[in-house]
């Protein structure tokens, strides 16, 4: 998301989840954009909780990159 962007009015009650993301990233500059991801995934990890929950999401999420992202 750019610094432009605004989330949408309401992508509907099963997707409020999405709209909430966009909406604590919207206005940010690309930096604080960075630094909300670190956090955020900081606080996930810490309420998850299981190493070996974490680890499936990161390779999951790895492994949804495009391939020339992966090195």
């Amino acid at each position: 998301m750019t610094e432009r962007s605004k989330p949408t009015e309401s992508f509907g009650a099963h997707d409020a989840i999405y709209d909430e993301l966009l909406s604590a990233y919207y206005g940010l500059s690309t930096d604080r954009q960075r630094q909300l991801t670190a956090s955020l995934l900081i606080c996930l990890c810490h309420r998850i909780g299981s190493r070996e929950e974490i680890s499936r999401a990161l390779a999951e999420a790895r492994a949804s990159l495009p391939d020339d992202t992966v090195r």
